[in-house]
């Protein structure tokens, strides 16, 4: 599985999904092409090769979207419906479930393009609902947690994928105990923490540092790690500065009258340059574009000026790289950069709460 290949390809697709919604609603056929297809590549499934992938092969039940293959055997079906199918509809699985069934196939995915779902084709004493693996949100899940889902079906992991499967069952009820009484970990980490404090603090016994962990350690691993969707506020809570949306509260752009809706503030900068590239306005001519003496905001590689690699590398619709690193002011700053760049005004950019 290529990591890396895979993190781009899932933020093209949500780039996609947020700009091209209408069309993937109804279009299932779009779904199949632009977002399910895109993925399979990176976990290893080569869609050129037939010995890996077909699409649309006959079954006694029908004919999934795409079955995957090991060594001329079927390993896995995947069935696709347009985005706004929900899938945890019981009658498509129940599709999925027919054609895997019928067929053989252990395993099934179900995808929208936005939600996908792993499904064991038959269990003993089990329904249809009891048999979903896993689910994953393309748009809403942080990259992690997707990138462990897919894992289990990449090429190189799918014949292990019963195993797999149920280490993560077990990491996971293991997890939600550790969540629910976190204090078991405060004997174990409180002696790393102790080794870590400089030697001119030793003020600091063991039992300072436990009484601090105890109440951290609920503290932080009830934080999500990655940032969340930016949700809209209640209007009394949005704040301005100088007539103008603070750019931590914005929830959307907009740019010569095309409105945006933003996921996370980085966006505000991410999305003004899909925008840019997207329209003409820029193009690679212009690139790499600066937000200093050694850094970069566009590039056509992972790098800034001075050789270091991009923080958070995003890659834009134009197949050009962002630096993703940026907080809510620095995003507006330098979004509105590229508008100078581009040959147009600033106050085209409006921040919308």
């Amino acid at each position: 599985m290529d990591k890396e290949k895979l993190k781009e390809t899932i933020e093209a697709i949500r780039s996609k999904i947020d700009r091209y919604r209408g069309t993937y609603d109804t279009n299932e056929t779009a779904v199949r092409d632009q977002l399910v297809k895109p993925i399979l590549k990176p976990l290893g499934w080569d869609t050129e090769i037939p010995e890996n992938v077909l699409p649309e092969l006959s079954t006694e039940e029908g004919h999934p979207d795409y079955s995957l293959f090991l060594d001329n055997k079927r390993i896995l079906f995947i069935e696709t419906k347009n985005l706004s199918t929900n899938i945890k509809d019981i009658k498509p699985i129940k599709q999925l479930a027919k054609y895997a069934f019928g067929e053989g196939v252990d395993f099934g995915i179900l995808t929208n393009g936005r939600s996908w779902i792993l499904l064991r084709s038959y269990e003993k004493g089990t329904t249809i609902s009891d048999r979903i693996i896993w689910d994953t949100n393309i748009v809403e899940d942080n990259i992690e947690k997707i990138l462990v889902r897919f894992k289990t079906i990449s090429k190189e992991n799918i014949e292990h994928l019963s195993d797999l499967t149920k280490k993560q069952d077990i990491l996971s009820e293991t997890w939600k105990t550790v969540l629910q009484s976190p204090e078991i970990l405060v004997d174990p980490i409180a002696p790393v923490i102790k080794e870590q404090i400089l030697e001119n603090y030793d003020e600091f016994s063991l039992e300072d540092i436990k009484e601090f962990l105890h109440w951290k350690l609920p503290e932080t691993l009830q934080r999500p790690t990655f940032p969340p969707p930016i949700e809209p506020r209640p209007p009394e809570e949005k704040k301005t500065v100088g007539g103008v949306v603070n750019p931590s509260c914005a929830t959307a752009i907009s740019i010569r009258g095309k409105t945006i809706k933003l996921r996370y503030v980085r966006d505000i900068l991410v999305e003004t340059a899909n925008f840019l590239f997207d329209d003409g306005h820029l193009d690679s001519s212009k690139v790499p574009i600066r937000s200093g003496s050694k850094r970069y905001i566009v590039n056509k590689e992972k790098k800034h000026q001075d050789g270091g690699d991009f923080t958070v590398p995003i890659r834009l619709n134009c197949g050009l790289y962002i630096e993703g690193h940026v907080g809510a002011n620095s995003a507006y700053t330098y979004a509105q950069k590229l508008m100078r760049e581009a040959g147009l005004r600033e106050n085209e950019l409006i921040l919308l709460g």
